[in-house]
């Protein structure tokens, strides 16, 4: 548990510190512009700085998150990238995360919990480093952070798969920060968990979390006027329909995987340090 709230103790300071550095530069370019205090604040929210930066911001956290943990060996590459994975789960990932992020989508729909981060989220899809962070940035640091450097851990602890795949799917709901989106990661986070500890290499979950991300971007520029399920499927009883199709879809595909994927043995042993795996962590934690 240390671990993983470490991890994500270090990647919120990174963001923030990242974040600070961006709201300094639009306060800046308001004043160039000849704002005058009362409105600078104001000004500066709207800022292009603001805008573009947003994206900027996140994907450079991202990066130093990914040295941070390949410099501190909170991973193990050597495992979680050079394991052979049949061409087939890969060809299988794509339908999976399609069918299971529909039915996710529509049960989320029905929750209906607040969104705080739509407003970002908005302004995000239209900067290309935006688009970058959420397509290629996220899917590659939050699946070496959840996936190979937390999950992993748990399961060379020799913790139960399922405690390892389930804790690490919450973490990954938590992370988020936003009702909205909690639910839907923890549930796509458990299957992202599967996928890695059944093939025991990080790229299938990549991929599913890349073809996640990059297929809202892409609904986001179609359909520029329509923020749910709803407004594009107005039919209630056919996009419910399709939700129970694509949770049937998911549990066949998840089956097939499970066929193809011999189940992995368990891991009795820890390898190294791996309680504490850096001296970064011991002062941490000391």
């Amino acid at each position: 548990m240390k671990r993983a709230i470490f991890l994500m103790v270090i990647y919120f300071v990174l963001s923030q510190i990242a974040g600070l550095f961006l709201v300094v530069a639009a306060f800046v370019q308001s004043i160039l512009r000849g704002g005058n205090m009362a409105g600078l604040t104001k000004s500066a929210q709207s800022s292009s700085i603001m805008t573009a930066g947003l994206g900027i911001v996140l994907l450079v956290s991202q990066i130093i998150m990914i040295w941070f943990m390949w410099h501190f060996h909170y991973l193990k590459p050597a495992k979680d990238f050079t394991g052979k994975v049949s061409w087939v789960v890969f060809l299988i990932c794509v339908p999976l995360v399609v069918a299971f992020g529909y039915s996710l989508n529509c049960v989320n729909e029905w929750i209906d919990l607040p969104n705080l981060v739509e407003t970002e989220m908005d302004g995000m899809i239209k900067n290309v480093s935006g688009i970058i962070s959420i397509v290629i940035g996220a899917p590659f640091m939050e699946e070496l952070m959840f996936r190979g450097a937390i999950e992993g851990h748990f399961l060379r602890q020799g913790k139960s798969p399922w405690f390892a795949i389930l804790i690490s799917g919450l973490f990954f709901g938590l992370y988020h920060m936003n009702p909205a989106q909690i639910p839907f990661a923890f549930l796509l986070g458990c299957l992202l968990g599967w996928l890695y500890y059944r093939t025991g290499s990080l790229w299938p979950g990549i991929l599913c979390h890349a073809v996640n991300n990059g297929l809202a971007v892409i609904l986001s520029f179609v359909y520029t006027d329509k923020d749910n399920i709803s407004d594009i499927i107005t039919n209630s009883t056919l996009k419910w329909g399709l939700a129970l199709i694509g949770i049937i879809i998911t549990v066949l595909l998840v089956m097939v995987i499970a066929r193809i994927v011999l189940k992995p043995k368990p891991i009795t042993e820890l390898e190294g340090s791996e309680i504490i795996p850096s001296k970064v962590s011991k002062d941490f934690f000391s």
